[in-house]
């Protein structure tokens, strides 16, 4: 079963999606400011969420996640990105790109190396 739901909060253009299975078309959905994907069975993100360069806010904490796509550091306006209690085990280098992240979740991962995170001066 796949639920979605399209609102606006305080003027964001946003997406809830729960018991997700499908997110390849994401990626077309160019004004979207915040996707949530919290406590899904989200085992990775497709490479196309790295073209949404108007994101400021991913939520994807309590999934599956094991890696993030290479060009993650393509989402130059992202300011918050909650990703706790996956099962990361390693940042793509790209990730310090993201110099607008103002807020940083990666709690209850499996990190063996998170790389250079100077460039996020923000966080």
């Amino acid at each position: 079963e796949k639920k979605s739901e399209n609102y606006k909060n305080a003027g964001e253009e946003a997406v809830c999606l729960q018991h997700l299975n499908h997110t390849e078309d994401i990626g077309k959905l160019k004004d979207l400011t915040l996707i949530k994907l919290d406590k899904n069975q989200v085992a990775q993100l497709p490479a196309s969420i790295c073209e949404l360069t108007n994101l400021k806010e991913l939520s994807a904490p309590k999934n599956k996640l094991t890696y993030l796509p290479e060009n993650i550091g393509a989402l130059i306006n992202l300011k918050k990105l909650h990703l706790g209690s996956n099962k990361l085990k390693s940042l793509p280098s790209s990730f310090a790109n993201l110099v607008n992240l103002t807020l940083l979740s990666l709690n209850n991962n499996e990190l063996e190396t998170i790389g250079e995170l100077r460039p996020l001066a923000k966080l």
